[in-house]
């Protein structure tokens, strides 16, 4: 899992496998989600308790910028009118890279894109309840435009969850992945 203290990635590029003991890839730097974790704790926490203040506060300036990490991150994608969300590892981290990809990370991971349009909506909202003079002072102090709502809003109703023979995808690719070799695994 990433570690943040103040914003700046910190975490390890590789990682030792105790087992093997070989030195693998960690790509864990691209689980985007715990960010949604975030804001949705931040939501929870002051529903539960009716803390207004933290929540115009300390919470708001959370949620607005995973908020804004997520509209940032988001991409047309061409011909659907759907964003997506590409190049990140969900929280089932061993699904890290599609195979034979040259590159770690997976496009449209449905936990992720549901939980960036839910926290979207959520920054929104509170943006539509804020009073007026907090809106500006906060807006202010993270530099974030009103302009940028419009495409919050789009991107919080346009994110592309997909879907094979009628559910739901972990992520864009899962159901083509080949089905695991359950006789071999049973007698490994």
């Amino acid at each position: 899992m990433a570690v943040r203290s103040d914003g700046r990635e910190e975490t390890q590029r590789l990682h030792l496998n105790p087992r093997s003991g070989r030195w693998l890839p960690d790509d864990s730097r691209l689980q985007h989600h715990v960010g949604s974790a975030i804001a949705y704790n931040v939501w929870q926490y002051c529903e539960a308790t009716g803390d207004t203040e933290y929540l115009h506060t300390k919470g708001a300036e959370m949620l607005l910028q995973i908020a804004r990490f997520w509209a940032d991150g988001a991409e047309p994608a061409p011909g659907t009118g759907r964003y997506r969300i590409r190049g990140v590892v969900g929280p089932d981290e061993y699904h890290d890279r599609y195979p034979d990809a040259d590159r770690p990370g997976l496009d449209d991971n449905a936990y992720i894109n549901v939980t960036a349009a839910w926290g979207l909506g959520r920054a929104l909202d509170l943006v539509r309840r804020l009073p007026a003079w907090r809106r500006q002072e906060l807006f202010e102090r993270i530099g974030l435009e009103s302009g940028e709502l419009p495409k919050w809003e789009e991107v919080s109703r346009r994110l592309r969850v997909p879907f094979h023979q009628g559910v739901i995808s972990q992520f864009d690719g899962y159901g083509d992945l080949a089905e695991l070799d359950w006789d071999d695994y049973r007698t490994r």
